[in-house]
């Protein structure tokens, strides 16, 4: 169940959007975003596991992970090294974006009617 949301736009490989209700487990509303895997072997034999690449994630997260995207997409990602941070007990250092990487939607067109 959940709502299908239009696919991201002016790409050439598909990647489709569903809303859903998360509940407690997620805590509201969350987006699975979905993919076909390229690596996937369509010959391999009758399972279909593995054929899709999604993840699942919050409004809060959705935020955080576009923003980490834009960056990445400006060619800015910021490279991680430490194999201690996975670790709960070690700091981690919190980078603060600058507010010009705010995500501007204002290039995405919009969604025609199909009426």
């Amino acid at each position: 169940m959940g709502t299908d949301l239009r696919d991201v736009p002016n790409i050439a490989r598909r990647i489709m959007m569903k809303r859903n209700w998360g509940g407690n487990l997620y805590g509201g509303v969350t987006v699975v975003v979905t993919t076909r895997n390229p690596e996937f072997d369509f010959n391999r034999g009758k399972s279909v596991i593995g054929m899709f690449q999604q993840i699942r994630v919050t409004r809060d997260e959705a935020r955080y992970l576009a923003q980490e995207l834009m960056l990445f997409a400006d060619e800015k990602e910021v490279e991680h090294y430490d194999d201690e941070a996975d670790d709960e007990n070690v700091p981690v250092k919190v980078i603060t974006l600058d507010p010009a990487y705010e995500l501007d939607l204002t290039d995405i067109p919009p969604v025609e009617d199909e009426n």
